[in-house]
């Protein structure tokens, strides 16, 4: 092979020789049909496509059978709600414009009741819906809840003299060292977080596969579905580990861990990243001004005082405690300082942000919501004019109609003072009463419902009254250890007679609930056929939402769907002046609005068609026309009245 020659004639572009080969004279009219060749064989029809190499030859294959998987897993919409229009487009009959609204309404009514009766069957079973409408669970899950939150007070008031809380903006700076204060948060590099877990995951399951995998963990919180509604109502987790370093060698082990349960339909995969803190976001710089500085101390305070009484039997490390203990290694603490420790402990021990007036269900909920802390920044020259201009309100003559400081700190204090108000010791005391009347009912039936499952899996042991459980043979000295032996450990034979129970309770709670989780759905402006059609197929998820007004949905990243950006948004808020654009869905808003929930059905209904119009909207141009309906106008000549308008015959002379 010295001299290797190629052979354009080959089809193989590749094909070499060894030795010499002789070439043919060449005669013209080959050389011409071979041009033909050449450019037809240019041509973009002759031309083959190249080929490409594939690891695998099935590669492509299992990508599209992954995705039409996934689609078939994903649950289809529900069927859209008619616009006034449409539905006018389907009324025959000629009635009253009042009589066209009420049908109107009743059929969103009669809509929303079959979605939320569609949902609450396809959810009903599932851990977070339980613990959110079931009486006799919520009861359990709030005792569990209170003492938690006992131990976390008591372990906030035994680490404030080793922690450092500020929430001025001059003292949140990113950078380590003595400069930043801790603010009682939790280290980001600490945190893993996994997205896109569905509701069906119960708690236990992801727990134990966590733990299997990756060692053992501080704490796993899991987000509110509700607020992830355009998103299947998916929940996001956040493990806590001890140190930094566990964080870093547990992640690569998580990866593409399974996750199996009885309750899913499906085993997921976890995807599992690191939790990325967010930057603060400022709130008015008028809220760093003394008197509002007082006004917000005696706010949180009185809020949090509350809160305790309501929740602890014994305050010993209540937020009254916490600041004498504070006041006795410090008594020169200034009133801005009592009051980010006030803050920060509603934050850790009551999941209360108070700058956002929120109320968190727990610290998933905060992560995932409201994973960012509040900053002030100092009052300027024009915050200290404003001020002095008139007489300001303070928190004791609150109700006196005196001015307040603006639009963001007036929305504030509404959405606190609804919270105090809701927690009026009169009000918790006759809510507790019948709470507990409905829970001892409830349980009542629970146990009348369970009684055959306890004859058939406890057994008497001997005449000292001893019983036997005969799925694990454990002996106790009553019966009653043995029912409650059979409810937590072997919760398989209970669960489903307990939800059979509870699920009209259930069904109660949920149908009062104004804050009901909903499926998204769309309104169309044109009649389905025979309710069906097109529009009952699922949207792709960037256009739910759309009913009312933008895109509310959207993907999280890293740690949670908190929208709040990089930080830094600043606030202009007098009163009216300026309104700037407010750090949350860069919105142009006078005053930070928190994320609530959407409401169903629409906020507002359609608008009543005018008396002096026709009711049919196809009525009310004069340029539409119905091709379906077409009607042509008949015209009627009348001879008769044409001959008798004509004039007399005129008479002949003579001549």
């Amino acid at each position: 092979m010295d001299n290797p020659e190629y052979h354009p004639e080959s089809n193989n572009a590749e094909t070499f020789t060894g030795a010499p080969v002789e070439r043919p004279a060449r005669s013209k009219s080959r050389s011409v049909s071979r041009g033909r060749d050449r450019r037809r064989s240019n041509s973009p029809r002759s031309r083959s496509p190249p080929r490409r190499r594939s690891r695998s030859p099935f590669r492509g294959r299992r990508r599209s059978n992954d995705r039409m998987d996934d689609r078939m897993r994903r649950p289809r919409g529900p069927e859209p709600l008619l616009s006034y229009k449409a539905f006018m487009m389907q009324q025959n009959d000629e009635s009253s414009p009042e009589v066209y609204q009420q049908r109107y309404e009743d059929y969103k009514k009669k809509y929303i009741q079959g979605l939320m009766r569609s949902f609450f069957d396809a959810h009903k079973a599932e851990e977070w819906l339980q613990e959110r409408y079931s009486p006799a669970i919520r009861h359990r899950l709030t005792q569990q809840k209170n003492t938690k939150k006992a131990a976390e007070a008591k372990a906030f008031f035994e680490r404030l003299s080793t922690m450092k809380i500020s929430f001025n903006e001059a003292n949140m700076a990113p950078e380590g060292g003595e400069t930043a204060f801790k603010n009682d948060l939790e280290e980001g590099s600490r945190i893993l977080y996994i997205r896109r877990i569905p509701c069906s995951c119960p708690y236990a399951a992801l727990a134990e596969a966590v733990k299997k995998a990756g060692g053992p963990i501080q704490e796993l919180h899991l987000s509110d579905p509700a607020k992830k509604r355009d998103l299947d109502f998916d929940r996001s987790a956040y493990i806590i580990y001890d140190t930094a370093a566990a964080a870093l060698e547990a992640m690569p082990k998580l990866q593409n861990v399974l996750v199996e349960d009885q309750e899913m339909p499906v085993p997921i995969r976890l995807q599992v990243a690191q939790h990325r803190p967010r930057a603060p976001i400022k709130t008015p710089s008028y809220m760093s001004l003394p008197n509002r500085i007082s006004y917000d101390f005696q706010q949180a305070l009185h809020l949090a005082t509350l809160l305790d009484n309501s929740i602890f039997a014994n305050t010993m490390h209540g937020i009254t405690s916490v600041l004498e203990h504070v006041k006795e290694t410090n008594e020169s603490l200034s009133e801005a300082a009592q009051l980010d420790i006030v803050i920060a402990y509603l934050r850790r021990v009551h999941h209360f942000i108070y700058y956002a007036g929120v109320q968190c269900i727990d610290m998933g909920d905060i992560l995932h919501a409201h994973p960012a802390l509040f900053c002030r920044p100092d009052a300027t020259d024009r915050d200290i004019e404003d001020e002095s201009a008139v007489e300001h309100k303070t928190f004791e003559n609150r109700n006196a109609g005196l001015a307040g400081w603006g639009g963001w700190s007036a929305a504030l204090d509404e959405r606190i003072e609804a919270h105090i108000a809701a927690h009026d010791p009169e009000k918790l005391a006759a809510k507790k009463v019948a709470e507990t009347a409905l829970v001892e009912d409830i349980e009542a039936r629970e146990e009348a419902a369970l009684e055959p499952v306890y004859n058939s899996y406890a057994e008497k042991a001997g005449d000292d009254g001893k019983h036997r459980c005969l799925l694990c043979t454990k002996l106790f000295k009553t019966l009653e250890f043995v029912k409650k032996h059979i409810r937590n450990k072997h919760p398989e034979l209970v669960v489903d007679k307990i939800a059979k129970v509870g699920e009209s309770y259930m069904w109660e709670q949920y149908r009062e609930d104004p804050d009901r989780p909903l499926p998204p759905y769309d309104t169309v402006n044109q009649p389905t056929l025979g309710g069906g059609g097109p529009h009952m197929m699922r949207r792709p998820q960037q256009d739910y939402h759309r009913q009312g007004g933008g895109y509310r949905g959207g993907p999280s990243y890293g740690g949670g769907d908190y929208r709040g950006g990089g930080g830094g948004g600043y606030y202009r808020d007098r009163g009216g002046r300026g309104g700037g654009y407010s750090n949350y869905n860069n919105q142009p808003s006078s005053y930070y609005r928190p994320q609530q929930p959407r409401q169903f059905p629409p906020r507002d209904g359609p608008p009543a068609p005018p008396r002096d119009l026709p009711v049919d909207p196809r009525q009310v141009s004069t340029s539409y026309q119905d091709l379906d309906q077409i009607q042509d106008k008949k015209v009627e000549l009348d001879f008769d009245a044409a001959l008798t308008s004509l004039p007399p015959p005129k008479k002949k002379q003579k001549q």
